[in-house]
């Protein structure tokens, strides 16, 4: 089930339709660039998990190698701007905040602004 219904707010049962998975599957076996992608995304997401900056950095550099490895500019532009924000990225592990809430409190100025 992909969402309950709701009668107070007038919402529908949705049910997701069965073999998501198996084509999911299918499109990472017929697409190297995709599989890419989801290999790169995978590697990031454990990346940001280290607590160790050593680790994280060694851990971004072959992110940095796969994107590489792939030959697709739009892989390569990535690779370049994950290099170039290396010590930024690697301050994460050290410090394991995020800039969300000034960036969520810039956004809101923004919007108050353009409202007034």
């Amino acid at each position: 089930m992909v969402s309950r219904g709701s009668a107070l707010f007038g919402k529908q049962e949705v049910l997701q339709k069965g073999g998501a998975r198996e084509r999911y599957k299918e499109l990472i076996s017929q697409n190297e660039l995709l599989a890419a992608c989801d290999i790169a995304g995978e590697m990031l997401c454990r990346a940001y998990a280290y607590r160790q900056e050593k680790r994280m950095r060694d851990a971004m550099e072959r992110v940095v190698e796969v994107c590489r490895g792939t030959g697709d500019r739009h892989f390569e532009w990535f690779a370049r701007l994950v290099e170039s924000h290396m010590d930024g990225i690697v301050a994460h592990a050290r410090h394991h905040i995020s800039s969300g809430k000034v960036e969520g409190t810039n956004q809101m100025i923004k919007t108050l602004s353009r409202a007034g």
